[in-house]
């Protein structure tokens, strides 16, 4: 796998935003060690560096990645030898050196060593970093740094803070008295631990296998120079090298991915081979080293580097613990016993890092420490691999051993040191169950020890500690001890504060054992009232994660516990009652204020238990009194805070027996918030002085909160219609007598209250409780009092205008008063009548600003305003008004007009929401009216919800009353289902969005095209529209104007239009309804509902000949589209009895993928999409044997013609069945997988059709399965019917992946070369291409021999098919006759005769008749488009573009010109196919195979904009991630299309290239101009060299940039007489008696000069001297002798013309007269410049050749010389490739020098730095690594379909070292990562889950 590709991968293990991304990363990385076993430390040691990143999450995927590459190794188990064939000798040799439990004393290590803290000190530090002796700039950047001064983020000179003389080190004289600890790893190397020659060989080991690692000796870390301890190392080491430069030399080292490295350290650790074993030469464990370098990570000193060492370990563990430490050539007890050894020896310093880290973070008032919990997750990974070992001789052995070091750590003083020990016991008790039997009763002392300790997070390590192992401690532990285990819990919540989060654990452990059966019997129990007043001030706590674990404590101790109903009073205990109204108030409480929807459930959970668990007596007592209360808080306004009066307040205190429960609040918090004597001294602000809304408290974000309100009110009503249930019920003991109101009639009146109210929220809730309580007994609905009943059904038939609008109703009022009166005030008439009270409705208020001022006053003034009679008397004359009037009345008309429809909008969206939820309640309770009635009012307000009701969770629960009262209405008469069934189906198809509709009045095109194709298009359109408006970049088109769009925008735009809203919403709601129904009514659907089965399955889709053999009228293919929509909505949720005969109708659906009209295409594709998810083979079967037989018919062969008006029969059947398969593609996803290959060729043939749509269709479908392809295909097993189909295209799908597979292809026909191996493959993949009709970029590297490659293909072609027609290539004009020489030098003409299509418009006329009669035809890109009328008419065998990238912009004429041909192959032969952007790319393929990469926008949103956003410098983690994404996904879709090589790798006998840049500075004269411009001139500049943009302020920059790089070139260039010093140059110019031809008023000719002199190209001629006469050259030096031929021969490149005239006149003519040269550029005529081409490569005389590289840098083969030269330079980095790669050719025996003329500290040096990102991205999509894409699996691309795109602006790259990740060039980290990183309690809990750790063991 090449580098560039690994880099991408480690740029999305680093960067990723999302679990996915990282783990298909590390997956990736993980296949990459599976094909390339050889890479195994390599791949290792890029990783490493990944585990010391300051990143949390970075250090969390590195860790999968080594879990991913360790996976592909293969386990080291090898096989014992026999005891007699090993010798006692070679047993000895071997020395023991590992830690043991013998000799292990924690006391003394705890005591003698140094603690681990969190950072190294270097914060602190002024001399180094990381080990690095620093210079003082360094340092100065540094400490401004730590000062929050940083270069990037503040513009501070931090020379006023300090100078290098404060940075100076003061170095302290050696001391050797002073005492201090050494580290651990010093500790360790003492007698007890491993010698000091074994620590370095280990040390060696480790370097030579991941040289990143090092060693942290304790005066590294220092803060002073003090050497003086005798176990520290010295910093000089043997060779007299500092220690730290060594080190970090040998960083450096490891980051070059070298071959040296690398075969060091095979040759030491040794890899798989190839076939995925371990060869015989490995003796030892092979991860040895790499395991040994991660032990000594663990004692770093920084805290990310011992977690990152102990997340890795961990999981090599888990994978590779089983052969750790074993070796060849041992017995088996030897090996057992080395094993052994190993684990123990890991164990021991795992438990030395757990007792000496000192790193913690808090997280809600809780300590992770994550250092310790992850070196106990690896210790516990350890522990399952040691033996349970019983020996009476030695009990300090095994896990026995382990466990009293456990032991031992857990009596140390230092509370870290004993939180460290209970972490590694919970993994131990967790890990082996197998010996808890012995070890719980022995640890259970010092557990129980551990929950009173003083420090509450040691504590709560203990009680987590317990937590998995709860289930034995009833079987193991003696009552007593279980009792005082819950003693202890109960006491320590109540003496927790409401701010402390240990009690997490405890209140997680107490539920825990309480939830056992068993731990009843042994523990006495505890009344509810006594127990659960403790958890209330939990409930309110401010970690999401206690309030979860008090409620689930709750949920524990209210569960059913198999008590009678006698005994539940009891189980309350005394009080019981009040405390059980407490727990409800505090539940209820916390499901309507809670915004964690995972809580909210745990909460609802509750409640039912609250409420169905508890006595009848106890929950009467406790609920009725409250119940108004809850339903008055459900009913709280969304803006307005809860009063706090009704909550439940509690104020813990800390220590206190019983917490102070109290109902109600002092009334402070309702008077102020911010009052300082709210604060209970000591506490900060609590929820009794937060504001708390319904859906969350103040802290939380508005947004949650709104989006969490009307879940909350469903919440809360579906709570309280459970509660409804028992409140109804008659109170045990009580005798109700007539005078007595009975339960229901009380609660009645209740509900009566709400109901008589004018509120809609009262309405609401009361309607969705009363719906919710008649489902608690599905067997039977409630019976409701008469009264309830009636009064339901009477709001049902009343419109009433709800309070809730009342306060803007009443400003409408106000201001619709004003107007009246205005009105009555000019005369003119009011259109309504008036009530003499002012009252007006909302129609009349609309009514009377409905009419525009103008026309009240066309119509007059009247006699009488607002009459009895409402009629007016008009004048003949109307009324005049002034406009400024007329202006004023119309604001204040449209002002009233605006209101009345806000609140009339307002009062619709509240009364569909109030009458829907009563209406639900009414059917619930089945309140239908007697059968003669109509149904009307309940029917109505469900249908209008479904129809309006903007929430999906009031709409479902709408669509659930909906299918119920159809239940009810089936055996019903009249019954409305009919009508309901109908109208529901006219919803979910009037979203015309979604549902296509045929108009022939309106719809241009109803035949030809694929709606499929259109949709997406509108999609990316719509995508792009928003992105530029949101972003204020437009596109491209300047500030404030929308992007260009090929979708008409008032289309673009229907879609946010309130109608198209309203259609989506109707269309969500119809979806759920009959998605309710058909499930409710499951199997009996047909028979119960037939006209709903009859809409679903229509009988069109049964009779054939209403299918195709007629002409269809617009009704009928309307009836049609709609009940193929209603099948494809319904399909899924019908029940599964149903579904064969909704599968039979298949076959008419694959029929209807013919039918004229392209919207029954579509549905039919989109139905046979749906069905498929269903039944996926037989559907698969059914398509391969109907639709791809159908794909590839055929009307016989035509011309193609672009403009097909009506489409043919045989092209609406293509593109039927294209649009069926890229439906199905769509819909199934990865579940294609096992069928894709079935569609491949069948597709690919259709890629070149002449219908556009299909070929669109099915190159995008395609380029789909092309990104699936590299999916394992035995990941999936293969249906057998279809392996025979499949095993014929698996040989072709191969060869398209891997084109090295491609067997050779023989030329018949004699060829006058000798192909070089690569360019046979090459042929090879041109005839693979050929053999499928495919269409490719030839874009080896320039010099390859791309034209060979291409003409052997087309003689070849030509060979096999006589009858073809000719083949066009088309070039740039240069290079016209060298494809014309080229062809006729390797082939005779019978094989490939060849054409030059050039001359004059006559001359090129009398051609033409002769194309016929050749098989090559070769014609400039300029000449294709002035003749692309004739060319166009023609036919061509293959279409070749030549340097392709030229059609790069697909709006240039060339490139629009180039994609009207029509061929059979088009082939683009590129050195450079992405010069500038990756959208070059699109262009590209546009023309090879349009529709493969979409359309241009779809393009640039998927691929474009994601790429080049992540190369800004500013580019955050998500858009690096989006790019690298994006880049893996076009590399995949575009890579077997592509075939690229590099000189490097294919031509070994290629002398070097040598490019070297050479500086030069300004002249005076140069600088003067430059300068000039940046102070006074530039605007006057600007104004008279760009006359012609004025105002254009981008053209204006470039003129800019244009005139300072003619600055940098040469005076001439700029000097004009408009210029506004030419008179003052001019003047100085003549004093001195000089003119602008002399060569140094230019700074590049002198250096130019020197250069030729310097190849000996020219002689020196003697300077003259101005002022007096020349002198003889004889009399100061012999003539020298003229040179016939030079050394080295030199191109010189030029941008310009002008600047070409320079140099050969002012230089070549005027000071080397003897240099020799011939010029190319755009003057000479194309016909001749191949033949000054071939003279200069044969005259070897010729000393230069000067070019333009415009004409010079395309295609010429210029071998002749050796030297380079560009005086000017291209902003396109690919021109001056191409221009210096004219000499490095095939054919060039000598080493090739490049020179690059650069002016210093100018434009132009910033326009060369800006070409290393164009170069970089060319270098990324396209490289020789992407040699195939075998190198991807399954997993790999799972990711690759939910791809959002980044940013859209387009920014250089900077070059900054500093900055790259991982040695990834290119990519910068964000400026805000020097911040510090701060973490989030979920990443803790994900990384730490138990169960989750403990699966991963299994």
């Amino acid at each position: 796998m090449g580098s560039i590709r690994l880099d991408r991968l480690f740029i999305l293990l680093e960067t990723g935003t999302n679990a996915v991304t990282k783990r298909a990363a590390a997956q990736q990385l993980g296949e990459a060690q599976r094909l390339h076993p050889h890479d195994l430390h390599h791949l290792l040691a890029r990783v490493s560096i990944l585990l010391k990143s300051s990143q949390w999450d970075t250090r969390v995927c590195a860790a999968q990645a080594v879990q991913a590459i360790l996976a592909q190794v293969p386990t080291w188990d090898p096989q014992p030898i026999k005891k007699e064939t090993c010798t006692e000798d070679e047993e000895a040799k071997k020395p023991n050196n590992k830690l043991n439990l013998e000799n292990f004393d924690m006391e003394k290590i705890l005591a003698r060593s140094s603690y681990l803290t969190g950072s190294e000190g270097n914060e602190y530090d002024l001399t180094a970093t990381d080990g690095e002796q620093m210079l003082l700039p360094n340092q100065k950047e540094k400490i401004a740094a730590k000062l929050g001064l940083h270069p990037q983020l503040m513009g501070v000179d931090t020379s006023e803070l300090f100078t290098n003389e404060d940075l100076t080190p003061e170095v302290l004289p050696p001391t050797s008295n002073i005492q201090t600890n050494v580290s651990a790893s010093e500790t360790l190397k003492q007698p007890s631990g491993l010698s000091r020659r074994e620590m370095n060989r280990a040390r060696r080991k480790a370097r030579q296998s991941v040289s990143k690692q090092r060693s942290r000796e304790p005066d590294d870390h220092r803060n002073n120079e003090d050497y003086h301890n005798s176990n520290a190392q010295s910093p000089i080491n043997n060779e007299g090298e500092p220690l730290n430069k060594r080190i970090k030399l040998e960083e450096l080292i490891s980051l070059e991915t070298g071959v040296n490295n690398n075969s060091q350290t095979e040759s030491v650790n040794g890899v798989p081979d190839s076939t995925g074993c371990w060869p015989d030469s490995v003796i030892n464990w092979p991860l040895e080293s790499f395991a040994e370098s991660l032990c000594q990570d663990l004692f770093s000193q920084k805290w990310e580097v011992r977690h990152g060492a102990a997340t890795a370990l961990r999981e090599l563990v888990k994978l590779h613990g089983k052969g750790a430490g074993k070796s060849k050539n041992q017995t088996a007890e030897k090996m057992a016993e080395s094993h052994y050894q190993w684990l123990i020896d890991a164990a021991l310093r795992l438990l030395c890092v757990l007792g000496l880290d000192r790193f913690g973070d808090f997280v809600s008032d809780q300590v992770v420490a994550p250092v310790r919990e992850t070196c106990a997750q690896a210790l516990g990974s350890l522990l399952l691999l040691v033996p349970n070992q019983k020996d009476d001789e030695n009990k300090n052995r095994g896990i026995t051993g382990i466990l009293s070091v456990m032991l031992k750590l857990l009596e140390n003083d230092e509370w870290e040191a004993r939180h460290g020990a209970l972490l590694a016991l919970k993994y131990l008790l967790a890990i082996r169950d197998d010996l808890l039997d012995d070890m719980l009763p022995r640890v259970f002392p010092a557990t129980m020890q551990g929950l009173s300790d003083p420090v509450d997070d040691v504590g709560a390590a203990a009680a987590s500690a317990l937590i998995p192992v709860a289930s034995a401690l009833p079987r193991l532990l003696k009552s007593s001890e279980l009792e005082a285990i819950v003693i202890r819990l109960w006491e320590l919540l109540r003496e927790q504060d409401d701010l402390a989060a240990a009690c997490n654990s405890f209140m997680k452990l107490l539920a825990a054992i309480l939830s056992l059966p068993w731990a009843r019997s042994y523990i006495t129990p505890q009344p509810l009232s006594q127990v659960l007043p403790r958890l209330w001030p939990f409930l309110s706590h401010s970690s999401s994660s206690v309030r979860k674990a008090t409620l689930q404590t709750l949920q524990t101790l209210t569960e059913d516990d198999g008590a009678h109903n006698e005994n539940k009073k009891e189980r309350w205990g005394e009080g019981g009652g009040l405390v059980l109204q407490e727990a409800l108030r505090h539940v209820f409480q916390r499901a309507l204020i809670e915004h964690v929807i995972a809580i909210q459930d745990v909460a609802e959970r509750v409640w039912e238990n609250l409420v169905v668990q508890s006595d009848l007596e106890l929950l009467l007592h406790a609920a009725c009194p409250l119940v108004s209360t809850w339903l008055c808080l459900a009913m709280q306004p969304e803006h307005v805070p809860f009063n706090p009066n009704l909550l439940m307040i509690t104020t813990p205190n800390k220590g206190a027996k019983n917490n102070q429960v109290s109902g109600t609040c002092d009334g402070q918090s309702d008077a102020s918030n911010n009052g300082g004597n709210n604060t209970v001294s000591g506490n900060v602000k609590s929820i009794s002085e937060l504001k708390v809304y319904i859906g969350g408290i103040e802290t939380v974000a508005p947004n949650i909160r709104k989006s969490n309100l009307i879940h909350a009110r469903c919440r809360a009503a579906r709570m309280l219609g459970l509660l409804s249930h028992y409140v109804v019920q008659p109170a045990p003991g009580v005798t109700y007598t007539p005078d007595i109101l009975s339960p229901s009639l009380c609660y009645a009146k209740v509900l009566l209250a709400h109901l008589n109210s004018r509120s809609a929220l009262q309405r609401t809730i009361v309607g969705l409780t009363m719906s919710h309580w008649a489902t608690v007994n599905n067997m039977k609905p409630p019976t409701i009092p008469d009264i309830l009943r009636k009064r339901l059904l009477e709001c049902l038939n009343e419109y009433v205008y709800y309070d809730e609008i009342a306060t803007s109703f009443t400003r409408l009022l106000h201001d619709s008063r004003g107007y009246v009166a205005t009105l009555k005030h000019y005369n003119l008439p009011v259109l309504i009548k008036v009530e003499p009270s002012g009252v007006m409705t909302l129609d009349q208020i609309a009514i009377l600003a409905g009419k525009p001022i103008s026309k009240l006053c066309a119509m007059g003034n009247t006699t009488n305003y607002g009459g009895p009679s409402g009629s007016f008397s008009n004048s003949s004359n109307p009324i005049k008004l002034k406009p400024k009037l007329i202006e004023s009345l119309e604001e204040r008309r449209s002002a009233v007009k605006l209101g009345a429809a806000d609140i009339a909008a307002q009062q619709l969206s509240y009364n569909v929401m109030s009458t829907a939820a009563l209406a639900g309640a009414a059917t619930m309770l089945h309140c239908l009216p007697p059968s003669p009635q109509p149904l009307n009012p309940l029917i109505k307000p469900l249908m209008e919800a479904i129809k309006r009701e903007e929430n999906e969770e009031l709409q479902k629960l709408a669509a659930k009353h909906l299918s119920y009262l159809v239940d009810l209405c089936v055996d019903r008469k009249p019954t409305p289902n009919a009508k309901i069934s109908t109208n529901l189906c006219t919803f979910l198809c009037s979203d015309t969005e979604f549902t296509p509709r045929v108009n022939c009045s309106t719809n241009a095109d109803l035949f030809d095209g694929i709606l499929t194709l259109s949709n997406r298009q509108k999609h990316a359109e719509r995508i792009a529209y928003n992105r530029g408006t949101n972003s204020g970049l437009s596109g491209g088109r300047g500030p404030g104007r929308p992007p260009t769009t090929e979708i008409p925008l008032e289309e673009l735009l229907a879609y946010e239009e309130p109608e198209a809203k309203a259609d989506r919403t109707r269309r969500r709601g119809a979806t759920l309804a009959l998605t309710a129904i058909a499930t409710r009514f499951g199997a009996q659907l047909p028979t119960r509902l037939p006209h709903l089965w009859e809409l679903i399955l229509p009988n069109v889709l049964r009779e054939k000949d209403k299918i195709t053999n007629r002409e269809n009228i617009q009704e009928e293919v309307n009836q049609l589209i709609f009940g193929l929509q209603v099948l494809e909505v319904m399909a899924p949720s019908l029940h599964k009895a149903l579904l064969p005969p909704v599968l039979e109708c298949l076959s008419f659906l694959c029929e209807l993928l013919a039918h004229p009209y392209k919207a029954v295409r579509h549905m039919a594709s989109r139905c046979i999409a749906v069905l498929a998810t269903l039944d996926t083979e037989k559907i698969i079967m059914q398509i391969t044997n109907h639709v791809i037989p159908l794909l590839e018919s055929t009307g016989g062969e035509k011309i193609y013609s672009g403009t097909v008006t009506a489409p043919s029969e045989v092209d609406s059947v293509k593109q039927g069945a294209a649009e069926a398969l890229a439906c199905l593609v769509e819909s199934l996803g990865v579940n294609i997988v096992p069928y894709a290959v079935l569609f491949m060729v069948p597709l690919l043939g259709r890629m070149s059709d002449q219908n556009q749509a299909v070929r669109l269709a099915c190159s995008a479908t395609f380029a789909t399965l092309v990104q699936l392809l590299p999916l394992d295909p035995g990941a999936i097993t293969d249906p057998p019917d279809l392996i025979e189909k499949k095993t014929q295209e698996w040989r072709f799908l191969e060869q398209l992946l891997n084109p090295r597979s491609i067997p050779d292809t023989v030329l018949p026909i004699p060829v006058s070369a000798e192909l070089r191996s690569y360019q046979q493959q090459g042929l090879n993949w041109l005839n693979f291409l050929n053999r499928y009709r495919l269409h490719g970029v030839l874009c080896d590297d320039m010099g390859l021999g791309k034209t060979l490659q291409t003409l052997c293909i087309l003689a070849l072609d030509h060979h096999r098919n006589p009858c073809a027609p000719p083949s066009l290539v088309v070039c740039p004009p240069t290079l016209t006759g060298h494809w014309v020489y080229e062809a006729e030098k390797f082939f005779k003409t019978k094989d490939l005769s060849v054409l030059q299509y050039v001359g004059t418009p006559p001359e090129r006329e009398k051609l033409r008749p002769m194309v016929t009669y050749h098989k090559l035809i070769v014609a400039s890109y300029e000449i294709i488009r002035k003749d692309i009328d004739y060319f166009e008419t023609c036919q061509w065998n293959y279409c070749v573009l030549d340097e392709g990238h030229i059609i790069k912009n697909g709006k240039t004429k060339s490139a629009k010109a180039t994609k009207r041909l029509h061929a059979n192959h088009r082939l683009i032969l590129s050195g450079t196919p992405i010069q500038n952007d990756v959208l070059e790319l699109w262009s590209l393929f546009d023309f090879l195979m349009p529709g493969f990469l979409g359309t241009e926008k779809q393009f640039a949103a998927k691929y474009s904009r994601p790429i080049l956003a992540c190369r800004e410098p500013k580019a955050g983690p998500k858009e690096q991630e989006a790019g690298a994404l994006a880049m893996e996904a076009l590399h995949r879709q575009v890579l077997p299309f592509l075939l690229r090589r590099n000189k490097e790798d294919v031509l070994k006998d290629l002398p070097p290239k040598i490019t070297q840049d050479y500086y030069c500075d300004l002249s005076s004269l140069q600088r003067t101009l430059y300068e000039d411009f940046h102070t006074r001139r530039s605007a006057t500049l600007l104004s008279a060299a760009s006359c012609t943009s004025t105002g254009n302020n981008g053209c204006s920059v470039f003129e800019a940039l244009r005139y300072l790089r003619n600055v940098c070139n040469h005076p001439k260039l700029v000097l004009n007489q408009r210029h506004p010093l030419y008179a003052t140059v001019c003047n100085t110019l003549k004093q001195r008696k000089s003119t602008l031809s002399e060569i140094e008023y230019a700074a590049k000719l002198p250096a130019l000069k020197q250069l030729l002199l310097d190849c000996g190209i020219g002689q020196p001629q003697r300077q003259q001297n101005r002022n007096s006469v020349t002198t003889d050259t004889s009399d100061n030096q012999p003539p020298q002798e003229q040179q016939l031929v030079s050394q080295h021969r030199a191109l010189i490149f030029c941008q310009l013309k002008a600047m070409l005239d320079i140099v050969e006149k002012d230089l070549l003519c005027a000071h080397l007269p003897t240099v020799t040269y011939l010029r190319l550029d755009g003057s000479v005529q194309t016909t001749q410049r191949h033949s000054i081409v071939t003279r200069f490569n044969a005259d070897p005389s010729i000393d230069v050749l000067l070019l333009t590289t415009q004409v010079g840098g395309l295609g010429l083969n210029l071998t002749g010389a050796d030297t380079v030269i560009f005086v000017e330079h291209d902003w396109n980095p690919m021109k001056d490739l191409q221009a210096m790669d004219r000499a490095h050719r095939i054919g060039q025996k000598k080493v090739v020098n490049v020179y690059r003329l650069i002016t210093r500290s100018t434009v132009e040096e910033k326009i060369m730095g800006l070409q290393k990102f164009k170069l970089l991205t060319a270098n990324t999509v396209i490289s020789t690594e992407n040699a195939s894409l075998e190198t991807m699996a399954t997993d790999q691309l799972l990711d690759l379909f939910s791809l959002d795109s980044g940013k859209e602006k387009k920014s250089e790259i900077q070059d900054d070292a500093t900055s790259k990740i991982s040695e990834v060039p290119g990519i910068s980290r964000s400026v805000l990562e020097i911040l510090p990183e701060l973490w989030e309690q979920q990443q803790y809990d994900d990384e730490y889950d138990m169960q989750s750790f403990l699966s991963t063991l299994k």
